[in-house]
């Protein structure tokens, strides 16, 4: 099955948001524990995770669907 130019890059971008936000939350945890306090962009960082998260389920299931009618 080979899968679409904007497919793998969707699926990259996800990756990569995905990473970013993980990235970001162990760094929240850390100056937490190391008892500093965490600047905002910790916070919205740490939402890359589930928006990576989304994006790479949306394009696996709308990737899935679609090669199924081919």
């Amino acid at each position: 099955m080979i899968e679409s130019r904007a497919e793998t890059i969707a699926m990259r971008i996800g990756a990569v948001l995905f990473i970013l936000g993980v990235v970001a939350l162990v760094a929240l945890f850390v100056v937490h524990i190391t008892g500093g306090d965490p600047v905002l962009a910790l916070y919205l960082g740490s939402m890359l995770s589930p928006l990576g998260l989304t994006v790479a389920f949306f394009t696996t299931v709308f990737s899935g669907s679609r090669s199924k009618v081919r």
